[in-house]
């Protein structure tokens, strides 16, 4: 039996919805298990929520919207441990995880950058959106690697940076009733 957590109740004065996740995701941590609800409003993001193992997530009825300019995943495993001194470039590693799971329910959206952020891109010799496969892996809206027992499911995703959803090495991987529109 997991704990169940609603984001919604972490929400304080002058705390963004980015602020309120980190918060819920440190409390909900301490169980073995958990579920993370995400309703009552849509949730704008400056990072990426990272899942823990054992891990439910239900998104009821509402959006996670990236931010302008945002440049990262919007669900990440925590096993990718990413490098302090070049967090956009490959991670310092990644381990293992497990028994995931993120639910839609309803209306349930998750909404990439409308604007992108932009870059120099030395092979082209020019500046661009940073989007697609030459910016790497924080351009993926849902990104898990080395992952066992995944389900995604019930959700539409829009606005993509690259691909929708990767899963690396994964294995027992259930992805169900999903729509994705990727318009960049």
């Amino acid at each position: 039996m997991s704990n169940i957590f609603y984001v919604k109740d972490y929400i304080k004065n002058g705390m963004t919805d980015s602020e309120a996740v980190s918060a819920c995701l440190l409390a909900a941590n301490a169980e073995e298990s958990r579920t993370i609800v995400f309703d009552g409003k849509d949730y704008y993001l400056d990072e990426a929520v990272v899942l823990d193992s054992h891990t439910h997530v239900i998104i009821d009825n509402c959006a996670l919207r990236q931010n302008d300019l945002v440049f990262d995943n919007i669900f990440r495993g925590a096993n990718v441990i990413v490098d302090p001194d070049a967090p956009y470039g490959y991670p310092l590693e990644v381990g293992d995880i497990s028994d995931i799971k993120i639910e839609g329910r309803g209306d349930a959206r998750l909404v990439g950058t409308l604007l992108p952020r932009v870059a120099y891109h030395p092979g082209k010799d020019e500046y661009q959106r940073m989007t697609g496969d030459f910016w790497g892996w924080r351009t993926l809206m849902i990104q898990f690697a080395m992952g066992k027992n995944i389900e995604i499911s019930g959700i539409a995703l829009s606005h993509t940076m690259c691909w929708a959803i990767t899963f690396e090495f994964c294995t027992e991987v259930y992805v169900h009733d999903v729509d994705i529109v990727a318009k960049v």
